[in-house]
């Protein structure tokens, strides 16, 4: 590849938001293609747990929550400074 072509191709940057997510604990699950950290409290009837996810489709970041029985409690999309 002659010089000027590396000029031409413009290098992808690493998504900062990544960074972020995995010095808070976040994990990227591979089969949904998010990342996520799962929140879990002691109930009197036993244990009840959330999903917290953080999701990229088509470029942009969404925040989705899932609850106990799988169901989305909460979705916004991400507006973040790094």
């Amino acid at each position: 590849m002659p010089w000027w072509e590396r000029l031409l191709v413009k290098k992808e940057e690493p998504d900062p938001l990544i960074a972020k997510l995995e010095s808070k604990g976040y994990v990227f699950n591979e089969d949904k293609e998010w990342w996520q950290r799962i929140w879990t409290t002691e109930t009197p009837t036993g244990q009840e747990k959330v999903i917290e996810v953080y999701r990229k489709k088509e470029g942009e970041w969404t925040s989705i929550m899932y609850g106990n029985n799988g169901d989305i409690f909460y979705e916004e999309p991400v507006k973040f400074h790094v």
